[in-house]
């Protein structure tokens, strides 16, 4: 697929490529224990320079304690900076991975797993007002911006402003054999408008897309109109940072999402992609199930549809979810996992190609197009095209 990659002046540097996986817990033995057998684990961009570096550590993890995380350490992930171009290497952040052990109050067990996402979605949030008030979010310059391209305790994503071919010569975790995972997406960001960036490489942190959202401003829009009706009152607010108990802050938007309290759920100055993530990951961390999620976000062509007329239920399940959200709608292909699941689907128009083959093992696998991935066709036992619109 690199003919289809945007690639940078000096010829080496990417628009952007990455894995998600589920998390390699063979590789981080030494952070899990038997009463910590499944820790999050964020991935992390942190700053070059190590004095900020360490003050941007100091925060992560006072907001992490505040919140009932016991931080468990840091982890530098081995990466080898002179395979990327001088472009790439020009803006790399300094790779890191922190791991944390879930709040007392959760059991480590799968029941309870939804819990420590959440907190762990919320502490996320909550480090980004942190360190924004501490003016170590970004440099001046909006350089060098502290991102987490994930924190998750079931998957994890490796990502960085390369071609994909040299993704795993950059990240050396992608060549040990202790890598294991049972599912991976794989994204090579192609050639668009918004200029290439570290933290912009897909996949998102549930998201990888294909395509342009042609509502963006809107969409954005009436998520800050929501914001607005949900903010907290200023003195209530003050109260509350004033009172140093920041696990009131996982408790309070534990239902409810309260902008001032959080990272803003979309901008503007973020890509499409990055945007419909942000949503998408807001409707998964709030007991809504991933497929009906996303087929609410980006909804079929419902109406007077022939191959519906005997599915009702599934015609009143895009209509009920048309009067609470607006579609994000556009031409894309969405692949997403959000560690329960792994799912695909196309926008209402079918106007991203895909297909999608299962081999004789089980072993399914789906792609933009036919070619991207070779197959013994001995092994082949299904080959169709992705139908639009309906979630695989």
């Amino acid at each position: 697929m690199e003919h289809r990659g945007a690639c940078g002046g000096d010829g080496i540097s990417g628009d952007g490529a990455g894995i998600m996986t589920q998390i390699p817990w063979k590789l981080f033995a030494e952070y899990r224990s038997d009463n910590c057998p499944q820790p999050g684990v964020g991935m992390v961009f942190l700053p070059r320079d190590e004095s900020r570096r360490e003050q941007v550590k100091s925060v992560i993890e006072k907001v992490c304690a505040a919140n009932e995380l016991e931080f468990l350490g840091w982890r530098e992930v081995p990466v080898d900076p002179s395979t990327l171009g001088p472009q790439a290497a020009e803006v790399v952040p300094s790779m890191w991975q922190m791991f944390v052990k879930a709040p007392q109050r959760l059991d480590d067990d799968e029941e309870t797993r939804d819990g420590f996402e959440r907190t762990l979605y919320l502490v996320r949030r909550r480090i980004a007002v942190e360190l924004k008030a501490e003016n170590l979010l970004k440099k001046d310059d909006g350089s060098e911006e502290v991102y987490f391209a994930s924190f998750s305790s079931s998957t994890i994503v490796y990502k960085g402003m390369v071609q994909g071919c040299v993704l795993p010569q950059f990240y050396k975790d992608l060549q040990d054999e202790d890598y294991t995972t049972k599912f991976v997406i794989y994204h090579r960001r192609f050639s668009t408008n918004t200029n290439p960036k570290w933290p912009l490489a897909q996949p998102m942190r549930v998201v990888g897309h294909n395509g342009e959202i042609n509502t963006l401003i809107g969409n954005v829009n009436w998520v800050k109109a929501r914001e607005k009706s949900k903010t907290l009152p200023t003195a209530e607010l003050e109260d509350l940072v004033d009172s140093k108990n920041t696990d009131n802050i996982v408790m309070m938007c534990n239902t409810q999402d309260v902008p001032n309290l959080l990272e803003p759920l979309v901008d503007l100055g973020r890509s499409d992609s990055a945007n419909l993530d942000a949503v998408f990951e807001l409707m998964t961390k709030s007991r809504h199930r991933a497929p009906c999620a996303l087929m609410s976000l980006v909804p079929t062509a419902y109406e007077n549809e022939p191959a519906l007329s005997n599915n009702p239920e599934i015609v009143d399940f895009y209509k009920f979810h048309g009067g609470l959200l607006e579609a994000w709608d556009g031409p894309a292909l969405l692949v997403y996992s959000d560690g329960k699941s792994i799912g695909a689907s196309l926008d209402r128009n079918g106007l991203r190609p895909a297909r999608y083959s299962i081999t004789n093992d089980g072993t399914v696998y789906m792609m933009s197009e036919t070619g991207v991935v070779d197959l013994d066709e001995a092994m082949r036992s299904i080959s169709l095209p992705f139908n639009t619109g309906l979630s695989k």
